[in-house]
């Protein structure tokens, strides 16, 4: 996905792709740590790229 593309994408379609991402982190680290660690993970994730 071009950086156009992600601009023209619908909230409905950004939040599908942040809880997807979220899912997909919790997956992988698993449950119980602290909040923080899971937003880091998220902030340095490329959603755009992830298409």
């Amino acid at each position: 996905m071009t950086r156009a593309e992600a601009q023209r994408m619908t909230g409905n379609e950004i939040s599908t792709r942040v809880i997807e991402a979220a899912i997909a982190v919790h997956r992988e680290l698993g449950p119980g740590l602290l909040d923080m660690v899971y937003e880091v993970i998220l902030a340095r994730l490329d959603l755009a790229a992830e298409a």
